[in-house]
């Protein structure tokens, strides 16, 4: 959030480029890219539970999406970054 406010302020020009005049197309896209990500994001923390907040040591995470990808909620957080940049472009 305080990079906004600081965008807001103090912009670059060499980095103030819009996507599209009409912000709104780049809102939908960003949500049509966002759910996806959110749903699995969502996903993984309610297979992985309790474990998610509080990790134990003698516990294996295996159940649902952790049995495939290692850190699913990692895989999914690193596009929604970019996704909200990509919203907050225009």
């Amino acid at each position: 959030m305080g990079n906004i406010i600081l965008w807001i302020w103090l912009p670059i020009p060499s980095l103030d480029w819009q996507i599209t005049q009409n912000p709104l197309i780049v809102l939908i896209i960003a949500l049509i890219l966002g759910i996806p990500c959110l749903i699995i994001m969502s996903i993984g923390v309610m297979q992985a539970g309790k474990e998610s907040w509080e990790p134990h040591r003698d516990k294996i995470l295996d159940p649902g999406l952790y049995r495939y990808v290692r850190h699913p909620k990692a895989i999914t957080e690193f596009p929604l970054f970019a996704i909200m940049a990509f919203g907050v472009n225009s």
